[in-house]
C-alpha cells in the first residue's frame, strides 16, 4: 500500500509539472503571437494574444507592459491604467511602467500623483533621464521655473541628451522673455546634435515668433539639406510660406512633398 501510495504522488507531482511546462508554451506562444501582431499594427489581435497570455500567469510581467502598449496605440488609455498599474503591484520598481502611469497622470493634469511616480523611478536610479525630463516638465506645469531651469541643466550637465535639454531650457527661457538667452540654447541644441532637425526646426519657430522670417527660412532650408527625403519637412516649410501667404512657393513645397512620397495622402490634403 505505501509502494502504491508513492507511486500516486509521483504520478501527480509529474502530471502537475507537465501541465506548469505546458502552460509555460502556451503563455509564451500567446505572448510571441501578441508582439508579432503589435508590430504589424494589428492591435485587436495583439490585445486577443496579450490576454490569453496574463489569464495563464496573471504576474506575466513583459505580457502586461506590451499590453499597455497597445492599449496606447488603440486609445484606451483606462486599459493602459489598468495594465501598468497592475505591472506596479506585481513589481513597485519596474521603471517603464511607473513611467508610463507619470506620463497618464500627467495627461489627466493630475501632478501630485505624477510626481509620486517620477519620484519613485529617481528613487531606483537618481539619473534616470526620462524620470528627470518628466519632473523638469512638472515643475513648469506648476510653475516653478527655477527648479524646472535646473533639472534641464542638470540634464545637459550629465551629458545625456544635452541637446534636448537645452530645447527645453531654451523654451523655458522664451517663455520668461529672455529672448537672446533662449536663441542661445536652440544653437547650443543645433550645435549638439547637428545630423538631427528637430533643433533647426525649433529654431525655425522660435525666428518665425520673433518675425526674422529670413533666419526662420534659413534653418528650415539646412533642415531639408540635412534629410532630403523626409516629406515632412516640406510640409514645414510650406505651412510656414503659407502663413507668410507666399502661395506660390508654399504651394512647389507641398509638391516637392508629394513627389518625395506620393504614396502619403496627407501630403495631397496639404
Amino acid at each position: 500500500m505505501a509502494v502504491l501510495r508513492f507511486l500516486g504522488v509521483m504520478c501527480l507531482a509529474v502530471a502537475v509539472l507537465a501541465g506548469c511546462a505546458s502552460n509555460e508554451k502556451k503563455k509564451a506562444a500567446f505572448f510571441d503571437k501578441g508582439v508579432a501582431a503589435y508590430e504589424k499594427g494589428d492591435y485587436e489581435v495583439a490585445e486577443i494574444q496579450l490576454k490569453n497570455a496574463v489569464k495563464i500567469d496573471p504576474e506575466y510581467v513583459e505580457a502586461r507592459l506590451k499590453l499597455g502598449e497597445t492599449y496606447l496605440r488603440k486609445g484606451n488609455v483606462q486599459g493602459a491604467f489598468e495594465a501598468y498599474s497592475t505591472v506596479v503591484r506585481t513589481d513597485g520598481t519596474n521603471i517603464e511602467a511607473l513611467l508610463k502611469l507619470a506620463g497618464i497622470f500627467m495627461l489627466a493634469k493630475q501632478h501630485e500623483e505624477a510626481r509620486e511616480k517620477v519620484a519613485a523611478v529617481l528613487a531606483i536610479a537618481p539619473d534616470h533621464v526620462e524620470a528627470l525630463f518628466m519632473s523638469a516638465r512638472l515643475s513648469e506645469l506648476e510653475n516653478d521655473l527655477d527648479e524646472a531651469e535646473a533639472t534641464y541643466s542638470r540634464i545637459m550637465s550629465s551629458g545625456h541628451a544635452p541637446s534636448r535639454a537645452a530645447m527645453g531650457l531654451a523654451q523655458l527661457l522664451a517663455r520668461q522673455g529672455k529672448w537672446d538667452a533662449a536663441e542661445g540654447y536652440l544653437r547650443k541644441a543645433v550645435e549638439l546634435d547637428e545630423g538631427n532637425v528637430a533643433p533647426r526646426l525649433s529654431l525655425a519657430r522660435f525666428y518665425a515668433a520673433r518675425e526674422q522670417h529670413d533666419k526662420a527660412r534659413e534653418e528650415i532650408e539646412q533642415a531639408i539639406a540635412i534629410d532630403p527625403s523626409n516629406a515632412d519637412l516640406y510640409i514645414f516649410q510650406g505651412d510656414y510660406l503659407a502663413s507668410r501667404r507666399l502661395l506660390e512657393q508654399a504651394e512647389a513645397s507641398y509638391l516637392k512633398a508629394i513627389e518625395t512620397a506620393p504614396g502619403d495622402a496627407k501630403h495631397y490634403l496639404a
